[in-house]
């Protein structure tokens, strides 16, 4: 599945450098490599990650459409209904600030 960029007239792909954790957002890296390299995720960089991909796409459907898709591709209990309860995009309408997180729980996500 390719998630293309909501707003991109030249086509370009949103979901490739989200996949690989490539965004301008060092913190979101760390959470979307996390998942992907141990297939789960911490809590708080689990809403921090949803509230992101909600702020950066073009709408509430698209940020769910591909939360989804990474949940499902990454997260040990992707496919699972008791998995989505924890992607926290629907519901997700105040967006977190990186500057709202402490450096000892920065220090915790980014090495």
């Amino acid at each position: 599945m390719r998630i293309r960029r909501a707003d991109a007239d030249d086509g370009g792909e949103l979901g490739e450098e989200f996949e690989k954790g490539e965004t301008h957002d060092e913190l979101w890296n760390a959470g979307q490599m996390e998942m992907v390299v141990m297939g789960k995720m911490h809590g708080f960089m689990r809403m921090y990650w949803g509230k992101k991909i909600l702020e950066w796409t073009k709408s509430p459907e698209q940020a769910i459409e591909f939360s989804i898709y990474l949940n499902d591709k990454y997260e040990i209990d992707g496919r699972d209904s008791n998995g989505y309860g924890g992607l926290h995009v629907g519901a997700a309408l105040a967006f977190m600030i990186r500057a709202g997180v402490s450096a000892t729980s920065l220090e915790r996500f980014v090495t």
